[in-house]
């Protein structure tokens, strides 16, 4: 409820044209209260697939020294430092997460 009360306050002092939820695990609760005030909120499912991609091409963005953001934002560090490479439950493919 905290994290869709804080987005609700942005929505409220910014032109918000897009707001993207994670809407797996816990997640999705937070997506069901922003869509009651955003309806326009989309859900966003992570498969293994689409984890693989966006670690992949942050990873190039990154090696290429196309990523800048300010040296005191250490929450950005961190939260790249915590991705790990996982098995998936079923242990047939490979996946990414996050510890928080």
């Amino acid at each position: 409820a905290t994290q869709a009360e804080s987005i609700r306050k942005l929505t409220e002092k910014y032109n918000v044209e897009y707001i993207g939820i994670d809407a797996t695990g816990l997640g999705v609760g937070v997506f069901q209260l922003v869509r009651s005030f955003y309806p326009a909120a989309r859900d966003i499912r992570y498969t293994p697939e689409m984890k693989t991609a966006m670690v992949l091409k942050a990873k190039d963005v990154i090696r290429r020294g196309c990523l800048e953001y300010d040296v005191s934002a250490t929450d950005i560090t961190s939260s790249f430092m915590a991705i790990r490479k996982t098995m998936t439950s079923s242990g047939r493919s490979a996946t990414y997460e996050a510890s928080r």
